[in-house]
């Protein structure tokens, strides 16, 4: 009749392995960058750019100069990359318009007077971004540092989690 007299899973156990959701905290951020920029780590200037802005790593991909208002402090994000579909919509499908901190918009002119000649990209393309070997890179070198082991996109969730522990409110920072 389509009702059940008692639960047919009591007693089973499903094992499952808790996902590594690591941040870094405010000292392991300057570790890590004081660190990266004396190696002078080809992907300095990328975990400089996620912690200060707290982009996602394709959508840092596909940033281009033409994107980014110094005057206006805004940076325009509509566009991001993957390695399987190339460039495309962001991963919500939206546009937005990010305020650039005063911090970012210095190291975005120190950027923008090393790489806009050469490049419409703020930032150098390197073979292991093009690979989506970033995550592996940065592990390796949190690893060499001393300090907590995070993939790329956890410099994201460091950037809103220093934002939340600063006092700027919930809805701000989403």
């Amino acid at each position: 009749e389509g009702v059940l007299i008692r639960n047919p899973a009591v007693g089973i156990r499903v094992k499952h392995v808790e996902a590594n959701q690591g941040v870094l905290n405010s000292n392991e951020v300057q570790i890590l960058l004081k660190e990266a920029k004396k190696a002078d780590h080809r992907f300095y200037p990328h975990w400089t750019l996620a912690l200060l802005t707290g982009m996602r790593s394709g959508e840092l991909y596909s940033l281009r100069w033409t994107d980014v208002d110094l005057v206006t402090g805004k940076v325009s994000i509509s566009k991001a990359w993957t390695k399987l579909n190339g460039e495309g919509p962001t991963k919500t499908a939206k546009s937005r318009v990010y305020p650039i901190s005063t911090p970012a918009r210095k190291f975005l002119e120190r950027l923008k007077l090393q790489y806009a000649k050469d490049s419409e990209f703020v930032l150098p393309r390197l073979w292991e971004w093009d690979q989506g070997e970033q995550a592996k890179i940065l592990r390796n070198f949190c690893q060499e540092s001393g300090i907590t082991q995070v993939k790329f996109h956890a410099l994201r969730a460091t950037f809103i989690t220093q934002m939340l522990k600063k006092g700027v409110p919930l809805s701000r920072v989403m």
